[in-house]
């Protein structure tokens, strides 16, 4: 009977935790997409008001510089908004546009790291003439992927030549993409109630706020990336950079920082290469977000039940001993 006892609380011990766990992920995802607001109707004494509103225009710059931070602007390589009275739309329209970037220029064909700069100016309104900026790199150092040409190819030729790659030294990766993003943020926050992991990006001024420019790195994989190493400027003279300019959600957004935060702890603490990484990044940028939260649903009621089945099938045989 005790035995019989203790198996069904730990039963029951099993479906209150996976309630706890689905319950705890649903109030998590809830509240990166709907933070506290404050409850004063925008009493500037109490709360943090937006300085801008989604239709908010900007005219928008993007800078190309080989150090950090950048000394002196130069010529930059997009301007957006300035041909518009009212500037872009940048959280609520999007713009893409393909930019042809000068290999020897910008030193790409000796291992060189470039950076993106972007500048946003607030046009017309309270804020007119503010400026947002981000930065991030255009490419990244790693070691070149291996090359698996058939499915049915030996594991251990592939994993030799992963190892023959780590040999040497690490080279640069031209991204190819850029990707901006203007947070469409209007909430009104308390005054000591905005979430510590938004406030850092924001500029706060005059009782109020200006939204974070973002500069994504989330969807940027290396095994898309190409190698500058072996690059002659003679015929490769200019490198595709695709660039968009498009809003993301507060919560997408939040989750994005958290994601790019544990990769970044993944890698140092686990020694996680740029391979695992890739697959780590493609699961949440490159799948169907309803159907990843559909599957990991399924995942854990598949534990859950499987956990259950194998409690019955104990007590069973417990019962025919």
């Amino acid at each position: 009977p005790l035995a019989k006892d203790v198996s069904n609380a730990v039963g029951y011990g099993a479906v209150c935790l996976a309630l706890w766990y689905g319950y705890s992920m649903s109030s998590n995802f809830y509240h990166f997409f709907n933070p506290e607001v404050c409850k004063y109707d925008g009493d500037p004494t109490l709360c943090i008001n937006p300085l801008v509103d989604l239709d908010q225009g900007y005219r928008i710059q993007v800078h190309l510089t080989r150090e950090l931070p950048i000394r002196k602007l130069k010529k930059p390589i997009l301007e957006l908004g300035f041909d518009l009275e009212d500037g872009f739309r940048a959280a609520r329209d999007t713009h893409t546009v393909e930019v042809k970037i000068p290999v020897k220029k910008y030193k790409l064909h000796r291992n060189k790291t470039l950076y993106a700069v972007t500048i946003a100016e607030v046009v017309g309104g309270k804020s007119n003439g503010k400026q947002l900026w981000g930065a991030t790199t255009l490419t990244h150092f790693g070691y070149p992927e291996a090359e698996k040409s058939s499915l049915f190819e030996s594991e251990d030729k592939y994993d030799a030549q992963i190892k023959k790659n780590r040999e040497v030294q690490p080279v640069a990766h031209w991204h190819g993409n850029l990707s901006i993003h203007m947070v469409a943020d209007s909430t009104v926050y308390p005054k000591h109630g905005m979430p510590g992991d938004v406030r850092p990006f924001y500029t706060l001024e005059n009782g109020g706020y200006l939204p974070a420019l973002y500069m994504e790195e989330l969807s940027v994989l290396h095994k898309m990336s190409k190698p500058l190493k072996d690059l002659d400027p003679k015929i490769n003279k200019t490198l595709s950079l695709n660039i968009t300019i498009s809003p993301i959600s507060l919560g997408k957004w939040r989750i994005y920082q958290q994601m790019e935060r544990s990769l970044e702890g993944v890698k140092i603490q686990w020694g996680f290469g740029d391979p695992e990484i890739d697959q780590i990044k493609q699961l949440f940028c490159y799948t169907n977000h309803v159907l990843l939260a559909a599957t990991l649903t399924v995942s854990l009621l598949h534990t859950l039940f499987s956990f259950l089945a194998m409690k019955n099938d104990i007590m069973y045989w417990r019962k025919r001993d």
